[in-house]
């Protein structure tokens, strides 16, 4: 025991080690807004100011919890954009080191579960998101402490860590609805074993009450939320929504296996390094399996045919840039829009989404023969049903989203590490071509990440310029869709889209009616090339 501690706290050490220098280069300072940030930073203010938790208009997720953990660091440091990143950033390093213990626990592999944590880490979701307030890994980072949770228990059946994972599984609940599917998960279980064994039954009972518990608690927070909330909002819970969502059978069907597709194909391209090892025995397994488990391979495999058009479907992964570049030209005129892509880049990428895809398709469908004794499956397999579940679950509720963005796959994909480690506990090895893979991620990711920073900042450079140097006023300037929203937007009012032809634009390229006036430049990596953004001038009539 005492050894495998030290093999953590030195794993943890050196993940710090390269978590900071990555982030020295990175250099998220700044006071800016990132994608849909500016919402939840103004709830924030909101709280500290007025002592008050308001969603506001905008947000369609619960996010009490995401705002309180904001508040927190707000509260002891100030109000910033770069004191909630770095609140984030301390989430983001806390999950590596959960992730690097909960999959030492799993396979006793110290080299392997390193090498998950920095798969993580080199992953562009989460390495971008962790430089932001967005809420998918605040959601993540307690999500996965709740599954890690409910493996001790599964592991150690010791109780203390049945009501942690409940616990923790209610923070991420109100961070977002999704969180439901980790207490209906283990009821779900409870249920099965509690068929075949007696002792099961009082645990069935306890995550029952837990489940009720937590049901009616949503119901009275959505209500009270839902009563505070305009006709605008885009507020999406599970008993009251402000959204209606349309339910058909084929548009919900059309939903499913897009976004399935769409969420294998992230979870191939971000789980390649891990898959490309043990593609031998993967086909090995493929070939011997039964006609049924090869037909319904063959089906999964299919989907890529018919969705990988949509691939990449945003907003992260959508060009080079590793995030949203929300300029009028870029984001409204639809102008310039190949400025940042790397046609190259991209073809390496959408040959290594396929690439894995296939291999972890095959990988989770291939069974050599037919599960008979479910009893005996139950009583060894209890943690990897239970992945199971809560993968299936988690489709279903992004299947009847409102909205879908590549971001929503971190937790579909991690479901899918754990099943493929779990059916593997003696071929959980690397290769020399994982190694490659990593390099070539980290360098993706981080330089890609570090131009979407360098131009957040340049721009708001130009539009701090325009404010104090010319005197000109934030209502008459558009500098991107995230300066426009933190401007204007408060979680008080009625959500209002603002006119986007300003008198003053952030522009990459000309607009019709408009001339330069100013020009910036900045050094981008990827592409590798000095590029420009303008400011322009509405032209007098």
């Amino acid at each position: 025991m005492f050894k495998s501690k030290n093999v953590l706290n030195k794993n943890c050490i050196l993940l710090l080690f390269i978590f900071f220098l990555v982030e020295l280069f990175i250099n998220p300072i700044g006071e800016f807004c990132l994608n849909d940030d500016w919402a939840y930073a103004s709830s924030v203010k909101t709280l500290l100011k007025q002592g008050k938790f308001q969603v506001g208009s905008w947000p369609a997720m619960t996010l009490y919890a995401h705002i309180l953990w904001g508040f927190v660091f707000s509260k002891i440091f100030g109000f910033s954009f770069t004191i909630l990143r770095v609140s984030i950033l301390f989430l983001s390093f806390i999950t590596l080191c959960i992730t690097e213990n909960f999959f030492f626990r799993l396979t006793k592999n110290k080299t392997y579960s390193f090498t998950i944590s920095i798969l993580f880490l080199f992953n562009p979701l989460f390495l971008s998101l962790s430089n932001s307030f967005m809420t998918d890994i605040s959601f993540f980072s307690f999500f996965l402490m709740s599954i890690y949770f409910f493996h001790q228990f599964y592991s150690l059946k010791k109780m203390k860590f049945l009501i942690i994972g409940f616990g923790v599984s209610l923070i991420a609940i109100f961070i977002r609805q999704l969180g439901i599917i980790l207490p209906l998960s283990f009821l779900l279980v409870s249920f099965f074993m509690s068929i075949y064994s007696k002792k099961w039954r009082k645990i069935m009972f306890i995550s029952l009450l837990f489940s009720i518990f937590t049901f009616i608690l949503l119901f009275l927070f959505e209500k009270h939320v839902f009563n505070t909330l305009n006709a605008q909002s885009s507020f999406q819970g599970l008993f009251y929504s402000k959204k209606t969502i349309e339910i058909s059978f084929l548009k919900t069907l059309e939903h499913f296996y897009v976004r399935l597709g769409l969420m294998l194909l992230y979870s191939g391209l971000f789980l390649f390094p891990i898959l490309i090892p043990r593609s031998h025995d993967i086909w090995l397994r493929f070939k011997s399996s039964t006609f049924i488990s090869k037909t319904i391979t063959c089906f999964f495999l299919s989907l890529i045919i018919f969705v990988f058009h949509y691939f990449p479907c945003g907003n992260y992964i959508y060009d080079c840039g590793i995030g949203l570049e929300t300029t009028i030209d870029l984001m409204d005129l639809k102008q310039n829009l190949s400025h940042t892509y790397f046609i190259e880049l991209f073809i390496i990428i959408k040959i290594i989404s396929v690439a894995g895809n296939v291999l972890l398709i095959m990988e989770l469908f291939s069974f050599c023969k037919p599960l008979n004794y479910l009893k005996g499956f139950l009583t060894q397999n209890q943690f990897l049903l239970f992945c199971i579940i809560t993968l299936f679950l988690y489709q279903i509720l992004i299947t009847i989203s409102f909205s879908f963005f590549d971001r929503y796959s971190i937790c579909f994909f991690t479901l899918c590490l754990l099943i493929i480690t779990l059916r593997n506990f003696d071929n959980n090895r690397l290769s020399s071509l994982t190694i490659l893979t990593l390099i070539f991620y980290s360098i993706f990711s981080v330089f890609c990440i570090k131009d979407y920073f360098n131009y957040n900042k340049i721009k708001t450079k130009l539009t701090n310029d325009l404010e104090t140097v010319n005197h000109i006023l934030p209502e008459n300037i558009n500098g991107g869709f995230e300066y426009n929203m933190w401007q204007s937007y408060s979680t008080e009012n009625d959500f209002k889209w603002e006119n986007n032809y300003k008198t003053y634009v952030v522009s990459f390229s000309k607009i019709a009616g408009y001339s330069k006036i100013k020009q910036y430049s900045y050094q981008r990596y990827v592409p590798f090339k000095i590029d420009t953004i303008f400011v322009l001038n509405k032209n007098a009539k």
